[in-house]
């Protein structure tokens, strides 16, 4: 028989009482909304920074970059994550860590797939002559494999109802990847 959802939310063990208090006094579903801000905010302000401080040919890759990665991800999501979130909670207790450390491989498999097919792409672009883009699929196939990553830390932690551990955790990614980015825009010239 499926476990019911916890009552209440909490931070990790180690942290203050006077967090940990407040953590649980916030309604849970905020923390979701929340976390779905900072994803929001930071997918709006990633294109926005490289087109300010990179320009038009950089967007363009970035946009280019990016439809690549959610192509990616809508297959994840198709083969890895749907059967997990539909089969999780009509597991016992005791299977779902074996089940989510199995989606989890299977995770990987497929990002690395999705990385190496990626650099195979790049490489007969870069047969072809087209060097630049070539350079940018080099790029992606790792990214994309991380950012796959990432939202599958986000899918297992939102599958067992850890709402402020996502929070937290998309709040440091999403402010890791946006500062990263501006940093190369204005450091880098992004586009090779």
């Amino acid at each position: 028989m499926p476990s019911p959802a916890p009552a209440a939310v909490t931070p990790a063990a180690g942290a203050p009482a006077g967090l940990r208090r407040w953590v649980a006094s916030v309604p849970r579903g905020l923390w979701v909304f929340a976390d779905q801000g900072v994803v929001s905010l930071a997918n709006f302000a990633a294109p926005v920074l490289v087109g300010r401080c990179g320009g038009q040919v950089e967007l363009g890759y970035f946009a280019l970059g990016f439809s690549i990665y959610l192509f990616a991800l809508g297959l994840a999501r198709a083969m890895v994550w749907t059967a997990y979130t539909r089969r999780t909670p009509h597991l016992a207790v005791d299977d779902r860590p074996a089940y989510a450390g199995s989606a989890t491989v299977h995770l990987l498999i497929f990002g690395v797939a999705a990385c190496l097919v990626t650099w195979l792409i790049a490489a007969v672009a870069q047969g072809l002559g087209y060097g630049a883009y070539a350079w940018l699929l080099t790029v992606i196939g790792p990214c994309t494999a991380a950012m796959l990553l990432r939202e599958h830390v986000r899918r297992l932690c939102l599958a067992r109802f850890e709402f402020f551990q996502v929070f937290v955790f998309d709040t440091v990614v999403s402010l890791a990847q946006v500062g990263l980015l501006w940093w190369l825009a204005k450091n880098c010239d992004v586009c090779a």
